[in-house]
C-alpha cells in the first residue's frame, strides 16, 4: 500500500488545510506568481485580513465574485472567500463587461472583489465592489 501524500495527512477544506500548514510548515512556500512568493504563515494571514473585511457581507451561504487576474491576489481571495463561509464564482478579467455581468447576476453574487483598475468595468451592476 502507497504511503499517503503529506497534503493527505490532513482532513478537511482547502482553507483549513491552509491554516494547518500555517502552523506545521508556517515558512514553506505556499503560493509563487512572478517575482511575488508568499509563504503558508503569510498566505493564512493576508486570507484572513480578507475574510474580515467579507464578514460585512455575510449572508447566508454568501456568492461572491472574484475578478481579478491570475495572480497571489486570486487565491488569496478565493481563501479569503471559502474562510468566510461563502462560495466564489471565479470571472475571468478578459471576458466582455456584458458577459460578467450576466454572470454575476446569474450566480446572485452579493459581492465582487476586484481591483480599482477592473472596478470600472462593473459600474453597471448593483452588486457592491471591494477592491483590494
Amino acid at each position: 500500500m502507497a504511503e499517503p501524500t503529506e497534503a493527505a495527512q490532513y482532513a478537511g477544506c482547502v482553507h483549513q488545510l491552509v491554516e494547518a500548514f500555517a502552523v506545521s510548515q508556517p515558512d514553506r512556500e505556499a503560493v509563487t506568481a512572478g517575482e511575488l512568493s508568499l509563504s503558508y504563515a503569510e498566505l493564512n494571514r493576508r486570507g484572513n485580513l480578507l475574510a474580515h473585511r467579507l464578514a460585512g457581507y455575510r449572508h447566508s451561504a454568501p456568492s461572491i465574485g472574484i475578478l481579478l487576474p491570475r495572480s497571489a491576489d486570486f487565491v488569496i481571495a478565493a481563501l479569503a472567500v471559502l474562510k468566510a463561509g461563502g462560495s466564489y464564482l471565479p470571472l475571468d478579467v478578459e471576458y466582455p463587461t456584458a458577459r460578467l455581468e450576466s454572470m454575476i447576476a446569474a450566480a446572485g453574487c452579493q459581492l465582487v472583489v476586484t481591483t480599482e483598475a477592473l472596478a470600472s468595468r462593473l459600474a453597471g451592476t448593483a452588486v457592491p465592489l471591494l477592491t483590494v
